[in-house]
């Protein structure tokens, strides 16, 4: 049996909505963290050298290598 040609517009807004929200999502996890990528598996040493970078610079991720 063929699929109802109905049922593509329903999914394909839902794909379109869902990609969408990811993407939102994305770019404002990126755009908090100054274009970088969002940190895992933060240790104390990384929690610390964050604090420090926040009293530098008021950004946690405000250091650079450049």
């Amino acid at each position: 049996m063929p699929l109802p040609w109905e049922a593509l517009l329903p999914f394909a807004l839902t794909t379109i909505m869902i990609s969408a929200a990811g993407t939102l999502y994305s770019a404002s996890q990126r755009f908090q963290n100054l274009g970088k990528p969002p940190r895992y598996g933060i240790d104390s040493w990384d929690d610390m050298m964050m604090k420090r970078d926040k009293l530098l610079t008021g950004h946690v991720r405000g250091q650079s290598v450049s």
